[in-house]
């Protein structure tokens, strides 16, 4: 896990064997190539449900294992799945999972550093899922290839404020 600060996101890129196979959650097999995070002071979520945004939006981006990697599975149709949970900004407590991500980069990171993480299961960042809402559509940044399976969580990940 490398987590990087790209300039517009925080990203951690996954190297290895990060695969959902669970057809529940994905249609066929995908591979996890990173997450990302979308925030603001108020709302940063890119979606809404009932038109109700939230304080930020963790995106999985996975491709098509039945592709060589993400670059020839990146236009063809649902060859990227990205799985993304709501994140709800006022837990009275700390979110003792997210540290492993917070606390890299409490002393700062400018834009284009990199650090390397401890791996770790990203199921420990995730909500208890009860349910979700899935549909076909596009990357949200250039080149917007409609080739996306999107899955969004109805249970928010929590945190505090202060994280």
């Amino acid at each position: 896990m490398t987590l990087i600060n790209n300039g517009h996101s925080l990203q951690v890129d996954l190297a290895g064997g990060y695969t959902i196979s669970n057809s529940q959650f994905l249609p066929k097999n995908y591979k996890a190539m990173q997450f990302h995070f979308h925030w603001g002071s108020s709302f940063g979520s890119e979606h809404t449900v009932d038109s109700t945004r939230y304080f930020g939006e963790m995106h999985i981006v996975h491709y098509d294992t039945a592709h060589a990697d993400i670059n020839a599975a990146i236009n063809k149709p649902q060859g990227l799945a990205v799985i993304a949970f709501f994140i709800k900004a006022d837990a009275s407590s700390d979110n003792a999972a997210f540290q492993k991500i917070l606390q890299p980069i409490s002393a700062g990171m400018n834009k284009n550093a990199q650090k390397t993480l401890t791996p770790f299961p990203i199921s420990d960042l995730l909500p208890k899922i009860t349910g979700y809402y899935r549909y076909s559509g596009s990357l949200t940044t250039p080149p917007c290839y409609e080739s996306v399976v999107w899955t969004i969580f109805k249970d928010p990940i929590q945190i505090s404020a202060a994280q």
